[in-house]
């Protein structure tokens, strides 16, 4: 895993190379708007601390759950 904002910060790259050579990273895309959800949600919480894992909350979110697993709400109780 890696920090949030590098994940974000790569994911960008890929895509802009991908474009200069005029092709489309169309999942990259989905990923880069998740992992830019995920900052907010982090942001939301005092500037949380995230890895590139935590695009997963934004689709368990999408999916009507909480962001954070039960594991994770346990660990950080």
């Amino acid at each position: 895993w890696s920090d949030l904002n590098l994940a974000i910060k790569d994911v960008g790259h890929g895509i802009t190379a991908a474009e200069q050579a005029g092709a489309k990273l169309k999942t990259g895309e989905v990923v880069l708007g998740h992992l830019k959800e995920a900052r907010e949600y982090a942001e939301s919480q005092g500037a949380r601390v995230m890895d590139s894992s935590s695009m997963y909350g934004v689709i368990r979110k999408d999916a009507g759950l909480d962001f954070e697993t039960e594991l994770v709400k346990k660990r950080d109780a």
